[in-house]
């Protein structure tokens, strides 16, 4: 049975970026469906060819965006939000401080990176990725998604291939499955790793604007966070 499709995308996971970011949408394929017809329809209404629609290119307001006024590419942006809101997909994002981050201990970034314990034997069975705040966050993603797929059902995720976060997922994913083996868990039910290129018509672009925009929000709220590392 079909269940979901979640796409992901990914913000300062480059060596010495502030914070670390995995941030998206998922929800059923017909939500998907509505989504499609309403961003097109947006982009058409703005005079924005479906190929010339580059999620960095708006935030910076190059490219096909050069030229515009605060008015206008505050409306075209608010027209995204309102397809996105009336699709009933849902966004999922968790961001860490990467300097919080590495104030745990290594056996406590082990554990939040996904690294297996055998309490029987008192002992990890596996290392986790302690230097890598990104699997802490993906993880984090991953389990959002998968506990709201129906029992039965598939997660999808969909990565650009040509994006870094498409190399992390696979390693990740393998591991996960290896790790079904030593421990069973409803949080992770049959997950499917799907790619497809960020550069075609795809919800990816609508996902950078998300895992962009989250990152920008996080930076601003630095001073308002505890010491330590959290979801956004």
């Amino acid at each position: 049975m079909f269940g979901l499709e979640a796409y992901l995308d990914e913000s300062g996971i480059q060596s010495g970026a502030d914070v670390c970011i995995a941030a998206g949408f998922f929800g059923k394929k017909g939500a998907w469906r509505r989504l499609e017809a309403q961003w097109r329809s947006a982009l058409a209404s703005f005079g924005v060819p479906l190929k010339d629609f580059r999620a960095k290119n708006l935030i910076k307001r190059a490219g096909s965006f050069k030229g515009w006024g605060h008015e206008k590419h505050r409306e075209f942006l608010n027209a995204l939000a309102r397809a996105i809101a009336d699709s009933r997909i849902h966004p999922v994002c968790y961001g860490v401080f990467v300097a919080d981050f590495f104030k745990f201990s290594l056996i406590e970034r082990r554990f939040l990176t996904g690294a297996t314990w055998d309490a029987t034997k008192e002992t990890f069975l596996s290392t986790g990725c302690p230097n890598k705040p990104y699997f802490y966050v993906f993880d984090e993603c991953l389990k959002t998604v998968t506990s709201h797929t129906p029992a039965g059902s598939r997660a999808h995720f969909f990565f650009g291939v040509d994006r870094p976060v498409a190399g992390y997922a696979r390693l990740h994913f393998r591991y996960l499955k290896w790790r079904s083996r030593i421990i069973s868990t409803d949080k992770f039910r049959v997950i499917d790793f799907l790619t497809c290129p960020s550069f075609c018509t795809s919800p990816n672009e609508r996902v950078y604007i998300t895992a962009v925009g989250c990152e920008i929000g996080f930076g601003d709220t630095r001073g308002l966070q505890a010491a330590g590392a959290g979801g956004l």
